[in-house]
């Protein structure tokens, strides 16, 4: 059988196995070898962009919908409860803003992923998006810290947790050419 090892990319790839990479990704490797018995199944997992954030703030939110109506029906809320419209409104709308926040960031990673210098403009947008989005986040995962509801609010953490692990690596990237170029002069 024979033996694979873990590799990852200057990019945040990780390569398990012989996978093809292209020319920008150039390949590094990883102190641990592993077995892999079965080479027809090769993963990938990239986390150099916002999918991991994306995909836990949609599982949050789809929670959050079953959470509600699950509570509802059951009888949790008390009879007098108008509606449970609020709630499903309010998590549309998080859901809403946050997607578009983090699609205002787009101008920003198109001039770092080209290599050109990012304008000010577009790094004021993500900056902005960075902060009501953050504070979005912490407001949800507070909102939802009530008995019958903790799960909610632990999932909005750790979308909260991705959230922030994506902007530091946006942000560090951003401010990485500043760097070497400050040395160099």
């Amino acid at each position: 059988m024979p033996r694979k090892e873990i590799t990852h990319s200057e990019t945040g790839v990780r390569h398990f196995g012989n996978a093809p990479q292209s020319e920008f990704e150039p390949r590094g490797r990883v102190t641990a070898p592993c077995d892999i018995s079965d080479t027809r199944h090769m993963i990938t997992i990239n986390t150099s962009n916002p999918a991991l954030y994306i995909t836990t703030l949609v599982v949050s939110s789809v929670t959050s919908y079953y959470t509600v109506f699950s509570n509802y029906t059951d009888g949790i809320y008390p009879t007098n409860q108008d509606t449970i419209a609020i709630p499903l409104v309010a998590t549309t709308a998080l859901l809403a803003i946050l997607l578009l926040l983090s699609l205002s960031q787009y101008p920003l990673y198109k001039q770092l992923k080209s290599g050109k210098p990012s304008s000010l403009l577009a790094t004021s947008f993500a900056l902005l998006a960075t902060t009501i989005s953050s504070m979005l986040l912490i407001e949800s995962t507070n909102y939802w810290f009530s008995p019958n509801h903790f799960i909610l609010s632990t999932l909005y953490f750790i979308t909260l947790s991705t959230y922030l692990l994506h902007q530091f690596k946006l942000y560090k990237r951003l401010v990485s050419p500043l760097r070497r170029d400050s040395q160099r002069g």
